[in-house]
């Protein structure tokens, strides 16, 4: 298969967009959320940083995560914030 398509006879929902997509290169941090990995887009050939944070069961910690995320979208042309690309959710992948 070539890069970023399903192998023969996998389902999508399978597919876990963070191992199909990105090579991670190690670990950069931890923080409250979760921790930030250094990784290499496979598709375009680049590096980017991904935070991968484990969803809660508690719903006011998952709305302070979703201000987080855009919070950060709004704020990603500020020359002191990391350009941000985009978000996703996930089941399954522990850190």
């Amino acid at each position: 298969p070539g890069v970023g398509f399903p192998s023969p006879g996998a389902r999508p929902w399978d597919q876990s967009r963070y191992r199909k997509d990105f090579v991670e290169l190690g670990r950069l941090g931890k923080g409250g959320f979760g921790s930030v990995f250094r990784v290499k887009q496979m598709l375009d050939d680049r590096e980017y940083a991904v935070k991968k944070v484990r969803i809660s069961r508690d719903d006011r910690e998952n709305q302070k995560l979703m201000r987080e995320v855009k919070i950060i979208a709004l704020l990603s042309s500020h020359t002191n914030i990391v350009r941000y690309f985009g978000a996703w959710s996930e089941a399954g992948d522990r850190e």
